[in-house]
């Protein structure tokens, strides 16, 4: 999904779902990795900069959203820790993923505070330090105050991009057509050069 798509996506939402879309996309960045809850984070600035939409709509969305999620990958290292599930052992190489867990986990325990305060700027990796957390036998008070203040310092600076490209879409959008035009004039410059070189060479070959 591009972040015109997105855009678009939000803008016919009313206020409520587009909050609701907002929390539920932080959620699930921290539950499902791939997904890009940064690039609706943005889409949902723009949209506070270009469209009106609520600041503290947005920024506690995603807030929240994303704490909520942090909160479930803490408590799955939590259960990780405390159990073994069934079945698993089955499959190959679980003693190796599960040993590398556990360093992970006993490096969090002495240093947590600082991978924890660095999770939100760690994109792909974020679920996985929490869970390693979980696994370390961290305070949960302790891993909830640093996701915090990591949640706002990253989502703060996200929300200032998108809120000034919201402020100046016009200008953006002129910015990319031109750009988008000196692209395509230096491709046909190049593909001309390139022809050009092949008739002169074939001619010479005469």
């Amino acid at each position: 999904m591009s972040p015109d798509d997105i855009l678009v996506w939000l803008s016919s939402a009313g206020r409520w779902l587009t909050a609701s879309i907002l929390f539920v996309s932080a959620f699930t960045e921290y539950i499902f990795p791939p997904y890009p809850g940064d690039m609706v984070t943005i889409a949902g600035a723009v949209l506070v900069g270009g469209y009106g939409l609520p600041f503290w709509d947005v920024f506690l969305s995603v807030t929240l959203g994303g704490l909520l999620g942090a909160t479930c990958d803490f408590y799955v290292g939590r259960l990780l820790a405390l159990r073994d599930i069934p079945g698993i052992k089955k499959y190959r190489g679980y003693q190796t993923i599960k040993d590398k867990a556990m360093l992970a986990s006993s490096k969090m325990a002495r240093h947590g505070w600082v991978y924890i305060l660095l999770n939100r700027f760690l994109p792909g990796i974020r679920p996985f330090i929490l869970v390693a957390a979980g696994m370390g036998g961290m305070d949960v008070k302790m891993v909830m105050f640093f996701a915090f203040i990591s949640s706002v310092i990253w989502n703060s600076l996200l929300l200032f991009g998108g809120y000034m490209v919201g402020k100046n879409l016009e200008l953006f959008v002129e910015i990319f057509k031109s750009y988008q035009m000196v692209v395509w004039l230096a491709l046909c410059a190049l593909v001309l050069i390139f022809v050009m070189r092949k008739l002169l060479r074939e001619s010479s070959r005469k």
